[in-house]
């Protein structure tokens, strides 16, 4: 029993370490997968990542829901003109690029227990409620990419570090 523990130990330590080189390319591709969001606000990617085997679980980026259901107003943010915040009323808008990653990994059966989430955004209170429920060990916030610019005291943010998820900001070099 004693062994067992050392071992479990042991895939903990590995689990919260990341080669920078994919890390790095991890974030570059968050950065094309956001491209993928038809939304005119912003476009939001995630990936989430076996950050043991460099391997990717699941992605998603804002948009509509798979089917004929229509949240999002097309060309027009139905949000904006509404003005409404961020996280607020999902009932209208697209979803989060977090929401479709974790609903991904679950339609296909696929644990995310223990996984990096890699997002181009700070989380809002209603994903990082999502990310901690999954099970999602780190979130890697990419700076300069959307509100990742700087730690705002979002609420998403914080509710992550209450609940004991690491949060990691990082910036991508360019050049």
């Amino acid at each position: 029993m004693r062994k067992l523990a050392s071992t479990e130990q042991h895939r903990t330590n590995r689990a919260r370490t990341m080669k920078s080189e994919h890390l790095k390319q991890r974030m570059n591709q968050v950065l094309v997968l956001a491209q993928s969001s038809k939304c005119p606000r912003k476009q939001f990617g995630c990936l989430i990542i076996d950050p043991v085997n460099n391997r990717v679980i699941s992605d998603g980026w804002n948009g509509a829901p798979k089917g004929p259901e229509r949240l999002c107003g097309g060309e027009i943010c139905l949000r904006d003109q509404a003005a409404i915040q961020s996280g607020s009323s999902p009932h209208i808008g697209c979803h989060h690029a977090e929401t479709n990653a974790i609903c991904n990994a679950a339609s296909m059966g696929t644990s995310t227990k223990g996984a990096w989430a890699i997002v181009n955004g700070e989380p809002c209170l209603m994903c990082a409620k999502m990310l901690h429920h999954s099970l999602i060990a780190t979130v890697v916030i990419i700076r300069g990419a959307y509100l990742g610019a700087q730690l705002t005291g979002d609420a998403g943010v914080q509710y992550l570090l209450d609940h004991s998820i690491n949060v990691i900001f990082e910036r991508i070099e360019h050049g």
